[in-house]
């Protein structure tokens, strides 16, 4: 069977979708199928997956965002039999459902990689929903499957009128070696410093408790160079926060050594489709707060954290919680997270049920069904 990933950036490999879509391109790869993953230039740095990357455009591609190219050579995939899973919206190229012939034999599988939640669908609606309207929402028509990442999306998705089946199948987690270096009295948030993560809400809180928690420190890793950074930082000025350091965006092994010497995690977000640092956080053994608009409601039921409401108190409430459990509290919570991610987020296992749910789309959506497609 040939699967082909079409995604409208890849060179920024420490962004969430660029890390999940290579991987499971990789594991269907390793799993016997014809594997591609076809992007808008320019090209990742590095790419060392089985799959093969095609990458479509020029510099005037880069700078609009726009590949006719790319959009072309989707057509001519979709006259033979193929799968072709396009990841996330709002960009040109995720508008190739358009391009194909009614009649295709090709399948055609979107992700929406957290576009749809309330909170995003919200943001600068002035400008998305003309596009929505005229374009993005007609795309979305011709979709034969959706992939969402837990319950919550695709709760999402039905919230906007869309009936057709539903793939309900987890992003995966590459688990780390055990932490080899020492523990610090250290919070961590890791990620995109942008509105919707929750910096707003977690800057204040750490104002208001950090004087009470004397040998802690908040260490924000993430890119620096955007206006909200800088918005941010200003903030954290203004209000006098004290133990805390903007560390910049750290890759590789400095971002695993960040994870490894921190004893918790905060992701306070307002929309996440899956929120995959705090799963990389667990299978570094780091447990995790973070909230109800991301799919981590399990965290306190698995004893690995705290899943809360996007409030100032919920976070200052949750912050002193953990910071006041005895010596050792938040390395055995670590440790059941790690054990959950190595059990239920094995990238082999997730690749798996994709395959079955594609395998099922190219025979028509017919037999039996995978039990993890939802269909109405």
């Amino acid at each position: 069977m040939r699967i082909i990933q079409v995604i409208h950036g890849m060179h920024n490999t420490a962004a969430g979708p660029s890390y999940s879509v290579e991987r499971l391109a990789h594991w269907v790869a390793t799993l016997g199928h014809q594997s591609e993953v076809i992007t808008i230039a320019p090209a990742p740095a590095m790419w060392e997956g089985r799959a093969q990357l095609r990458v479509f455009g020029n510099a005037l591609a880069i700078r609009s965002g726009i590949s006719v190219s790319l959009l072309r050579e989707c057509r001519r995939l979709a006259r033979g039999p193929a799968i072709l899973h396009g990841h996330s919206i709002w960009r040109l190229t995720n508008l190739f459902p358009l391009a194909m012939v009614r009649d295709s034999p090709a399948r055609i599988v979107c992700s929406p990689r957290g576009s749809f939640s309330p909170w995003s669908m919200a943001n600068k609606r002035w400008r998305k929903f003309p596009f929505w309207l005229s374009l993005q929402r007609p795309a979305l028509e011709r979709v034969h499957c959706f992939h969402a990442t837990g319950e919550q999306e695709a709760g999402y998705i039905r919230q906007l009128g869309f009936r057709q089946p539903i793939a309900i199948i987890a992003n995966g987690v590459d688990l780390p070696p055990s932490a080899s270096v020492e523990r610090r009295n250290e919070v961590l948030f890791l990620g995109r410093i942008a509105r919707e993560k929750g910096l707003d809400l977690l800057l204040p809180a750490w104002q208001h408790i950090a004087a009470r928690f004397p040998g802690w420190r908040l260490r924000i890793v993430g890119p620096l160079d955007g206006a909200h950074a800088a918005e941010m930082r200003a903030l954290a000025a203004r209000l006098g926060v004290r133990e805390c350091e903007f560390a910049g965006e750290l890759r590789g092994e400095r971002k695993a050594e960040a994870f490894a010497r921190a004893r918790l995690f905060v992701l306070p977000s307002y929309s996440e489709n899956f929120g995959m640092v705090v799963a990389e956080a667990l299978a570094h053994g780091v447990p995790a707060i973070t909230t109800t608009r991301t799919p981590w409601s399990e965290l306190a039921e698995r004893g690995s954290g705290w899943c809360i409401e996007p409030t100032p108190d919920a976070l200052t409430n949750a912050l002193s919680v953990a910071l006041s459990l005895p010596p050792g509290s938040l390395e055995t919570m670590g440790g059941r997270g790690r054990a959950w991610i190595r059990s239920d987020y094995a990238w082999e296992t997730l690749a798996r049920c994709m395959v079955e749910t594609y395998m099922w789309l190219q025979n028509g959506a017919t037999g039996s069904r995978p039990g993890h497609v939802l269909v109405d």
